[in-house]
């Protein structure tokens, strides 16, 4: 019996030690599992912050969007260029874009612009940037070469965004601007397209910016698009076979900007791409610096161009050539129209009044002896084209490509061009094709208001408020011409994060994520 006793008493403790080893145990696996719940916690409230980060910054976007995506812009220095003239520093959208008549409706107070110190949203804030693609540019072949990061010239800008979170989360996202190729056909407005109509080639599309009605047996190579909806009757006809089947019906689409085309300055970016411009000015007709150059009844014909619009500080260079070039007429009454007929001086004009392209017209001996002349016609007015002139494009311009006719107001079209080559036809105002041309090129009108040049309004829009496509017209077209600026790319932006600038107690630079541009 001691024996035992003895053993009894040398194994005290024992259930102590093992209690005390477990609720060690269960402490450190307890603490460890706080850890992993705080540290879950910890990266789900980041994870949270980031996101509302991310969302504010593409809020950023969305703005900036607007306000340059409001329609196309020749040229996307007006923004690149504006405040300190330096892009990429956050002052380009901080308020209207520069050395360019602002659209109707656009936006002109401060609450609608993006300071450079960033635009409060929610409890975020987000600022935004325009940077020129430089890196691209500088090993762009001609004519995008430039080595200039404050100066665009291939159409291609990058927007980026910084948004803040509450709690000084932030996150960085770039949106790619740049020129894409626009359909065959492109209305602003309404479109009826009766009758028989083919639109061919890999371009061949018909869009309008607002309801489109399709009647008769048309037919589209790619597809038919409208903004506000699309009706049928008749036979719509689609794809390289022109069948029912192979419609390809685009309905409520994205609208398409038009750009925004002013004939003298298409002419003045003619003479910059290297293009010698003439000026044929009509009777009492005011040019664009509001002078009144000539005053006879046979027209005033030069070299050069006349000054821009007031306050634009754009001299006159013209030069009296001291005839009229071979095929142009002047006509003084009723309407100042300048005249093709027969043998035509092949050039670029910009025309002072309004102009017709007669059946005849084309180079040595005339269209009737099969020959062809190089026009480009870029008048203040309407333009009118009739029967089978050999024409061809004689200037091609960037961005815009090989131009036939660009008229200030109307355009009438029912002449067959040459075949075998694409130009561009362009109203600012109303068009209307009829008969049976072929027109090889695009086709745009931007349908501004339905007015009178010099007493002269060829194209009304018909009682539904639309411009028509009519008859057996064919245009072909290949997407080689006038292009129009979209979004192209979002990337979020992960890389190094910059130092921000802050500036008297206010940030000016949130830095960023994205790299050189």
């Amino acid at each position: 019996m001691p024996r035992i006793v003895v053993a009894a008493r040398s194994e005290r403790g024992v259930s102590m030690v093992f209690t005390l080893l477990s609720l060690a145990m269960v402490t450190v696996l307890g603490l460890g599992l706080t850890s992993v719940a705080m540290s879950t916690v910890a990266q789900a409230v980041a994870e949270s912050e980031t996101t509302e980060a991310l969302a504010i910054a593409d809020a950023g976007i969305e703005h900036g969007k607007q306000l340059v995506l409001w329609q196309d812009w020749q040229s996307l220095n007006v923004f690149l260029q504006r405040g300190n003239a330096t892009g990429c520093n956050y002052d380009e959208l901080s308020g209207t874009p520069i050395n360019i008549p602002l659209p109707a409706g656009y936006p002109t107070a401060a609450a609608n612009f993006i300071p450079a110190t960033g635009r409060a949203f929610g409890q975020g804030r987000y600022y935004v940037e325009l940077c020129d693609n430089h890196s691209r540019e500088q090993v762009a072949p001609a004519p995008n070469t430039d080595n200039d990061p404050n100066t665009d010239v291939d159409k291609v800008i990058y927007m980026r965004s910084v948004g803040f979170g509450p709690r000084g989360s932030r996150a960085a996202v770039e949106l790619t601007l740049g020129a894409t190729a626009m359909p065959a056909v492109v209305v602003e407005g309404n479109l009826e397209v009766k009758g028989n109509p083919t639109v061919t080639g890999p371009a061949g599309s018909i869009h309008a910016n607002g309801t489109l009605e399709l009647s008769g047996n048309p037919c589209t190579h790619v597809y038919y698009a409208s903004v506000d909806g699309t009706t049928e009757s008749g036979n719509v006809q689609g794809g390289t076979g022109c069948t029912a089947a192979d419609v390809d019906a685009r309905p409520f689409s994205p609208r398409i900007n038009i750009p925004k085309l002013d004939p003298y300055t298409v002419a003045r970016q003619a003479q910059a791409a290297g293009v010698a411009v003439k000026t044929l000015i009509g009777k009492n007709v005011v040019a664009p610096d509001g002078v009144v150059y000539c005053t006879i009844n046979a027209g005033c014909a030069y070299n050069g161009l006349p000054g821009g619009p007031a306050g634009s500080g754009i001299a006159s260079t013209l030069v009296a050539l001291g005839t009229i070039p071979t095929g142009w007429s002047h006509q003084p009454n009723p309407h100042r129209d300048w005249i093709t007929m027969g043998e035509t001086a092949p050039g670029t004009y910009f025309i002072v009044g309004n102009a017709e392209v007669t059946a005849n017209t084309g180079g040595p001996g005339g269209a009737a002896a099969g020959t062809t002349a190089a026009l480009s016609l870029l008048s203040m007015g309407s333009i009118t084209a009739n029967g089978n002139p050999g024409v061809v494009p004689h200037a091609t311009v960037p961005f815009i490509g090989p131009i036939l006719m660009i008229a200030g107001y109307d355009l009438d079209l029912g002449a067959d061009f040459d075949a075998a080559y694409e130009g561009l036809f362009y109203a600012r105002h109303q068009l209307d094709i009829k008969g049976n041309p072929t027109l090889n090129g695009q086709v745009i009108a931007l349908n501004e208001a339905d007015t009178p040049f010099e007493g002269h309004n060829p194209i009304r829009l018909n009682n539904n408020g639309a411009m028509e496509i009519n008859g057996n017209p064919t245009i072909n077209y290949s997407g080689n011409g006038l292009q129009t600026v979209k979004a192209l790319t979002w990337r979020e932006c992960r890389g190094n994060w910059t130092a921000p600038v802050i500036a008297g107690g206010v940030m000016t630079d949130p830095g960023n994520s994205c790299g050189a541009p």
